[in-house]
């Protein structure tokens, strides 16, 4: 894994603090039967399984917090919508599950309001959701939750 230090050492101005990162979270890296992941399944989902990989969204967003940067001085924050990449990689995706707008105005709050706080001459953010339906990664209006993550946007970029 990259040190931001180091990064910005190569001369950039600054760098992105990319979200999600999946490879943080624990047993996402590997794609084989895990007992850690049937013990983590079974105590968290109640799912008797050692190779799904399955994630509460806060729970998600926490792990990454560790190893966010103290301040967004030289670094563009980001945010994500939600993941789930099974379209694409099926029995060896990565879910996200409960990423409901109140979750993600959560986040998106905190990080604009750490942003805000800091030496960032651009104070821009990122939101990751690149309307791609095969990584469940979109903020763009559909069936479940219509267009209430746009509406979570609108909401803080209007606050701000």
């Amino acid at each position: 894994m990259w040190d931001n230090e180091q990064l910005l050492s190569f001369g950039f101005d600054s760098i992105l603090n990319f979200r999600p990162q999946l490879g943080i979270l624990p047993y996402a890296n590997s794609d084989e039967f895990s007992w850690g992941r049937l013990k983590r399944n079974l105590k968290k989902y109640k799912l008797l399984d050692g190779k799904l990989k399955i994630f509460d969204y806060n729970e998600a967003v926490e792990i990454m917090q560790i190893i966010e940067p103290e301040n967004f001085d030289q670094i563009i924050p980001c945010v994500f919508v939600g993941w789930d990449n099974t379209a694409r990689r099926g029995k060896n995706g990565i879910v996200m599950k409960d990423n409901h707008p109140e979750y993600f105005e959560k986040e998106l709050l905190r990080v604009t309001e750490k942003l805000s706080k800091s030496n960032s001459k651009s104070q821009i953010l990122f939101v990751n959701a690149w309307n791609e339906w095969a990584e469940g990664n979109k903020l763009e209006p559909d069936s479940v939750q219509s267009n209430k993550h746009l509406e979570v946007v609108k909401k803080i970029k209007c606050s701000i």
